[in-house]
């Protein structure tokens, strides 16, 4: 009978080693995870090198870092650095314009492939919003203002080669 037991014992601790651990799908829907969706590069599809280029890193458990480079005749003529740190309320962002630091904006809502930013007390931009829309397809837009003031710039990018 003990032999029986302690085989049952090696059994059941068996079937909890096994245990699968969750995925990276289960796991991408809460912090800085959420996110996951913007890793890579990419670009706006204009022919004359101008626009805007992204690049997202993939991320840790605690941090995810960007950099959006703004060109114009294949030149890169603005840029900006971005955190996106975990944080209690969710994944925070913290952009970084021409490298100088920046204001936080607090997750207003997120979900499967959409995340929108929010700090009413800065001046412009209000509201941050990433968008993947298709598997190819990111949309970035920045709004802030009220009434006449309100004003928003939105761009669409494709999935880019990343730069050596």
């Amino acid at each position: 009978m003990r032999i029986r037991l302690e085989l049952l014992g090696f059994a059941a601790l068996g079937l909890t080693l096994v245990q699968p651990e969750p995925t990276s799908a289960q796991v991408a829907e809460t912090g800085v995870g959420a996110a996951s969706f913007m890793v890579g590069c990419w670009a706006e599809p204009n022919d004359d090198e101008s626009g805007l280029r992204e690049i997202y890193a993939a991320p840790a458990a605690n941090m995810l870092t960007g950099l959006s480079q703004f060109w114009r005749d294949g030149r890169i003529v603005d840029f900006e650095f971005h955190r996106i740190d975990e944080s209690p309320d969710g994944p925070v962002l913290t952009p970084h314009p021409q490298g100088v630091a920046s204001v936080s904006f607090r997750p207003l809502e997120i979900g499967h492939d959409r995340i929108t930013w929010q700090n009413l007390e800065h001046d412009f931009p209000q509201r941050i919003t990433y968008r993947r829309v298709a598997v190819d397809t990111l949309v970035v837009r920045i709004e802030g203002g009220e009434g006449a003031s309100a004003r928003s710039i939105e761009w669409r990018m494709g999935r880019a080669k990343c730069p050596a």
